[in-house]
């Protein structure tokens, strides 16, 4: 047979197969076409929904804990700094009396005039009120006029379960009621987001300026914080950022004390984060300084004790330190040196007293423990005994001791106990502690799961003074210690 007819009469014979097989072909061919453009599609869609979200912003610092606004000025003019929280929005009546909407999980962003470049926008007012975007006008049903609450998380530099902690029930950070002032579409700056999200976020928008203060009066955060940074270049910027960050952006302070014979290393976050002291200890054995972690704590009450029983009288809320000598002298464990303050309200002849302090608890309420230490003897308030630089500062404490309004529950922190002659030694020698107990016997009692050191002094062989020239250098070497990546600065592309 021709191989013509032989080739003709096949395909006759399997005709209906050979036709199946071609649809088969085409259907796949058509259904892979087909996704392989819904695919370019919705990559397209996704890239633009990112590029409206972000705007220019190229690169971002989302940080774990505030530093100065300022850092993004000595970034550059390319540079922008914000707040950015969680919180619940509630529209009120005219009269703030009644509410009629809530919205949770809003992003508040704090900014200034210059985020709206970042989106090549008009910069709009917050002189009069808080702008919202479309999205969360929807869920308020609110209008322009409308009273606006903000309630937020409260981002407070010491760990909440720890005895400075902010330990309120009341864990919200309110906002005063403030007036509607604009509603911005769900587009830019109305969908800006640092998390990759294809529906709208809630987003509104509040000064700079008012939010930074509001978390200052709160003892939140120093004044002029912020914890974003965003820029609209990716050069070197991470480089950048490790040359021009300070200790203070980092959350310290460094300072020599009026002797100038130690400097200080101290934390907003009070106390000094173990691989903090372990870096500085460690960088600096072996040179001409010595660094000594040293753990300050706050004592309720101090009484004296007679036969077991403490007195009725006592002394209230003084500070206590752990240092290996005093004046020359070494501390023996489970001794305490006391001041001529101490001695005078207690005896001097005092052999024993027992102090009452707080420890951390997991709880609202803080427990209360006492302990008895022998007296070792009686300092005279000067010289190492009178060093205000032995006491960090205390969360809102800067007027006087009746003023403070510490972090504990209101139920146990007792403003009556504070007399005349306490407020007196305040005004004179503000936190300056009153007992000194060796190291050991401090950390056995206050060690925090979160530290155990206040600070790190810094100091020369035989306590000569430390330099200008000294203090700079020291500065220099820490700074280049203590990496921004360490503690949340990082740049995110």
């Amino acid at each position: 047979m021709p191989t013509l007819s032989f080739i003709i009469r096949s395909l006759r014979h399997y005709f209906t197969a050979n036709l199946l097989v071609v649809i088969g072909v085409a259907i796949g061919t058509a259904v892979l076409t087909g996704a392989l453009l819904l695919g370019d599609s919705l990559k397209g869609s996704l890239k633009q929904l990112t590029l409206d979200r972000l705007g220019n912003v190229e690169a971002a610092l989302v940080a774990e804990r505030f530093f100065p606004s300022n850092l993004a000025d000595r970034l550059g003019d390319k540079v922008v700094p914000a707040i950015m929280l969680r919180g619940t929005v509630l529209r009120r009546s005219a009269d703030g009396s009644q509410l009629l909407s809530r919205a949770g999980r809003v992003q508040i962003v704090g900014i200034d005039a210059r985020f709206w470049l970042l989106f090549g926008a008009s910069p709009q007012s917050l002189d009069n009120g808080v702008l919202i975007n479309q999205a969360l006008a929807d869920v308020l049903q609110a209008k322009l006029g409308d009273g606006i609450e903000v309630r937020m998380e409260k981002p407070t530099s010491i760990p909440s379960e720890s005895v400075l902690g902010q330990r309120s029930t009341d864990a919200a950070l309110v906002l005063e009621t403030s007036k509607l002032a604009g509603i911005i579409p769900n587009q830019g700056p109305g969908r800006f987001t640092l998390q990759p999200m294809q529906s709208a976020p809630l987003i509104l928008y509040v000064k700079l300026e008012t939010l930074q203060r509001r978390l200052a009066d709160g003892q939140q955060q120093p004044a002029g914080s912020a914890n974003v940074l965003l820029s609209t270049v990716n050069s070197d910027w991470q480089s950048k950022l490790n040359q021009l960050t300070t200790l203070n952006d980092l959350g310290f302070t460094f300072q020599l004390n009026a002797e100038k014979n130690a400097a200080v290393l101290s934390s907003r976050r009070l106390l000094v984060e173990p691989k903090v002291v372990e870096t500085v200890t460690k960088n600096l054995a072996g040179t001409t300084f010595q660094a000594t972690p040293t753990l300050t704590y706050l004592a309720n009450r101090i009484a004296r004790v007679d036969d077991g029983k403490p007195s009725k009288e006592f002394v209230p809320y003084s500070t206590i330190v752990g240092v290996t000598s005093l004046m020359g002298k070494e501390i023996p464990d489970d001794t305490v040196v006391i001041n001529e303050f101490i001695a005078q309200d207690l005896g001097q002849n005092a052999k024993k007293l027992r102090i009452e302090y707080f420890v951390e608890t997991d709880g609202h309420r803080l427990i209360e423990k006492e302990y008895d230490l022998n007296v070792e003897r009686v300092v005279p308030i000067s010289g190492e005994a009178a060093d205000r630089s032995w006491t960090p500062e205390f969360p809102g404490m800067k007027g006087t001791l009746a003023e403070w309004n510490p972090p504990f529950p209101p139920e146990q922190w007792h403003r009556e106990w504070v007399r005349k002659r306490d407020e007196d030694y305040y005004k004179q020698y503000r936190a300056t502690p009153k007992l000194f107990v060796n190291p050991k016997t401090a950390k056995k009692l206050f060690s925090s799961r979160f530290g155990d050191a206040t600070s790190i002094r810094i100091s020369k062989p035989n306590k000569a003074i430390i330099t200008d020239a000294e203090m700079a250098d020291l500065q220099t070497k820490l700074t280049a210690m203590l990496r921004p990546s360490d503690f949340g600065l990082t740049l995110q592309n």
